[in-house]
């Protein structure tokens, strides 16, 4: 855990210092209500085999860890040095861990993303800007982290230990900042979005066999566009970057991208209809930094749907990447 402390401890010691102070005593009853309703959902219907309960889930409020496990409630000190939304092994059982509703409202910047074998892998700070945190979208996330939960339990070896021994999520990350200050690649990043974008929407208003063939040409277009934005990048990049830019990509888009498909597929459950039409919407947008590939491994996930009934059963445990996986069903080379 060394990267994660050398890497995050400013940042944690103040978030943690922010969220004693802050921070009320005990479990929340909201929480362990929002806790419990998400439990009574299926899980199967956003990822065959994911269950909350299957997890210890822990809510850090203040200075304390309140862990669900079994129906029951237990507090224990912080296992983590920061406030995080993620999943790790504690004692060697994997633990999803989110920040209180309150928490998450008040500090309004936490760390999220994925830990794994003691390395901080896509750990990353997000801004909640301080607003309230809609019931649904907190429910949305914890079965975000659930499914970082599953990841790890399943499949840890195809996921986590085919990082490259050079990995250095710093670095890497400055290569991406690269980008966003390229107005050409900014320019072919957004093009690409806008045609996943029409490809995902456009499925999911087909009602006949001609617009089927319309969502066809919009899936290939995306790809199309892809590849060329593939190809601008080495007028820009020597080859070991972009295999690195890659890299990160097709990382981000397989394990952070499904889990947010799977946030969206809560949303819509519970029936918020307009929360989950931002995360739609936010696919034609360009973003900075790692979010869009957050954004695009989720518009691939509902192309799937569509497209190969079967393909969450297998996706964690294949080489190929989401791109490659979607060319393939399209039977592109």
């Amino acid at each position: 855990m060394r990267r994660f402390l050398s890497l995050y401890i400013a940042v944690g010691v103040a978030l943690v210092i922010l969220a004693v102070f802050f921070g009320s005593p005990g479990l929340d009853q909201k929480d362990l209500a929002l806790y419990r309703q998400a439990s009574e959902m299926k899980g199967e219907d956003f990822w065959p085999g994911l269950d909350i309960t299957d997890y210890p889930v822990a809510i850090r409020s203040g200075n304390r860890e309140y862990v669900i496990r079994n129906g029951k409630v237990a507090s224990r000190k912080p296992a983590l040095p920061v406030l995080a939304a993620t999943a790790y092994r504690v004692e060697g059982q994997v633990n999803v861990f989110l920040p209180a509703k309150k928490e998450m409202e008040s500090l309004g910047n936490i760390m999220e993303g994925m830990m794994s074998g003691g390395e901080t892998l896509v750990l990353k700070g997000f801004s909640m800007s301080s607003e309230e945190v809609p019931d649904e979208r907190y429910m949305a996330f914890l079965y975000h982290e659930t499914l970082h939960g599953y990841q790890i339990q399943n499949y840890e070896g195809p996921l986590f230990q085919q990082i490259p021994k050079d990995y250095d999520e710093r670095s890497m990350l400055e290569l991406i900042t690269e980008i966003d200050k390229n107005e050409k690649l900014r320019n072919l990043y957004l093009a690409e979005n806008k045609a996943l974008y029409k490809a995902v929407t456009s499925q999911q208003d087909t009602m006949d066999k001609e617009d089927s063939e319309d969502t066809k040409d919009m899936i290939e277009k995306y790809l199309a566009l892809r590849e060329a934005r593939n190809k601008e990048l080495s007028k820009h990049f020597e080859k070991d970057e972009i295999q690195r830019i890659l890299w990160l990509e097709a990382y981000y888009e397989k394990v952070e991208g499904t889990a947010r498909y799977v946030e969206a597929k809560v949303l819509m459950a519970l029936g918020e209809k307009a929360l989950y039409n931002q995360y739609i919407e936010s696919l034609k947008n360009y973003s900075d930094g790692k979010e869009k590939y957050y954004q695009s491994g989720m518009g691939i996930s509902f192309i799937l749907d569509e497209l190969q009934e079967e393909w969450k059963t297998s996706v964690f445990n294949q080489p190929e990447t989401m791109h490659e996986i979607l060319k393939e069903t399209m039977g592109k080379e």
